[in-house]
């Protein structure tokens, strides 16, 4: 049963009305559609013999709990600024300035290893 209604027989005042009858209407249907998928979801969960923080890996904060990394320890170095011991590398992250330098001029990144 469809009511056809002429939108610019209506006043401004009677267009927001209706704006806001709309908005409500659309706010109620959507939050009942999270509602439905939410119980059916949990319905799974619980035949399953989960629950959300078993599926979502959620701490007891309700956040997500991330893996946490083992610390590594200090890296070793590998490479050294034969024309000032004092500036080193590891081979990881950015080259430095002086690593840099040194490629650019034609030679080797094995001649800066400390352990040749």
């Amino acid at each position: 049963m469809s009511h056809a209604v002429r939108l610019s027989d209506l006043s401004m005042q009677d267009l927001k009305r209706l704006a806001l009858r709309l908005q409500r209407e659309i706010t109620l249907r959507q939050s009942g559609t999270v509602k439905t998928v939410r119980r059916q979801v949990e319905a799974a969960l619980r035949a399953a013999g989960l629950d959300w923080e078993d599926v979502m890996g959620l701490s007891g904060l309700g956040a997500p709990s991330k893996p946490r990394r083992q610390p590594s320890g200090p890296v070793a170095i590998k490479y050294r600024n034969p024309n000032n011991v004092h500036q080193t590398w590891t081979g990881r992250g950015r080259q430095p300035a002086w690593v840099q330098a040194h490629l650019a001029s034609g030679r080797s990144l094995d001649a800066l290893l400390i352990n040749k």
